[in-house]
Protein backbone atom coordinates (compact mmCIF):
# COMPACT_ATOMS: atom_id res chain seq x y z
CA UNK A 1 0.00 0.00 0.00
CA UNK A 2 1.24 3.72 -0.45
CA UNK A 3 2.11 6.13 2.39
CA UNK A 4 1.56 9.35 2.38
CA UNK A 5 3.78 11.36 4.62
CA UNK A 6 2.82 14.72 6.40
CA UNK A 7 5.40 16.52 8.25
CA UNK A 8 4.83 20.38 8.34
CA UNK A 9 1.43 21.91 9.16
CA UNK A 10 1.42 25.24 10.10
CA UNK A 11 -2.00 27.15 11.67
CA UNK A 12 -2.15 30.97 11.48
CA UNK A 13 -2.49 32.36 14.95
CA UNK A 14 -6.16 33.76 14.24
CA UNK A 15 -7.05 30.19 13.26
CA UNK A 16 -5.59 28.35 16.02
CA UNK A 17 -8.02 26.21 18.23
CA UNK A 18 -11.45 26.73 15.29
CA UNK A 19 -10.20 23.00 14.47
CA UNK A 20 -9.45 24.32 11.32
CA UNK A 21 -6.20 21.87 11.01
CA UNK A 22 -7.85 18.79 12.18
CA UNK A 23 -10.54 19.90 9.79
CA UNK A 24 -8.22 20.50 6.42
CA UNK A 25 -5.94 17.30 7.37
CA UNK A 26 -9.15 15.29 7.71
CA UNK A 27 -10.04 16.79 4.19
CA UNK A 28 -6.71 15.89 2.82
CA UNK A 29 -6.60 12.52 3.78
CA UNK A 30 -9.47 11.80 2.19
CA UNK A 31 -8.51 13.19 -0.90
CA UNK A 32 -4.93 12.42 -1.58
CA UNK A 33 -4.43 8.60 0.03
CA UNK A 34 -5.55 6.14 -1.88
CA UNK A 35 -7.75 3.43 -1.36
CA UNK A 36 -5.88 1.09 1.12
CA UNK A 37 -2.89 3.55 1.52
CA UNK A 38 -2.22 5.30 4.64
CA UNK A 39 -1.34 8.47 6.01
CA UNK A 40 1.67 9.07 8.64
CA UNK A 41 2.18 12.28 10.44
CA UNK A 42 5.29 13.71 11.89
CA UNK A 43 5.57 16.36 14.57
CA UNK A 44 8.11 17.30 17.33
CA UNK A 45 7.20 15.48 20.60
CA UNK A 46 7.20 18.36 22.17
CA UNK A 47 4.87 20.21 20.05
CA UNK A 48 0.87 19.06 22.05
CA UNK A 49 -1.07 21.23 19.66
CA UNK A 50 0.62 19.35 16.76
CA UNK A 51 0.08 16.20 18.22
CA UNK A 52 -3.36 16.95 19.45
CA UNK A 53 -4.07 17.79 16.07
CA UNK A 54 -3.35 14.97 14.18
CA UNK A 55 -4.93 12.36 17.32
CA UNK A 56 -8.27 14.43 16.28
CA UNK A 57 -7.69 14.02 12.83
CA UNK A 58 -7.86 10.03 12.99
CA UNK A 59 -4.20 9.70 13.37
CA UNK A 60 -2.62 7.27 16.09
CA UNK A 61 1.01 7.30 17.74
CA UNK A 62 3.03 4.73 16.59
CA UNK A 63 6.15 5.92 18.30
CA UNK A 64 7.69 8.52 19.71
CA UNK A 65 11.39 9.54 19.00
CA UNK A 66 13.66 11.56 21.75
CA UNK A 67 15.59 14.42 19.78
CA UNK A 68 19.46 13.86 19.94
CA UNK A 69 21.65 15.97 22.81
CA UNK A 70 22.46 18.75 21.67
CA UNK A 71 19.83 18.58 18.69
CA UNK A 72 18.02 22.18 18.07
CA UNK A 73 14.69 22.06 18.08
Amino acid sequence: PETTLIFSVVTFRSYRGRRVACGTMSEICRREVPGGGRAVGESFVWNRASVRMFEKAGFRRLSEHRPYPGYPD
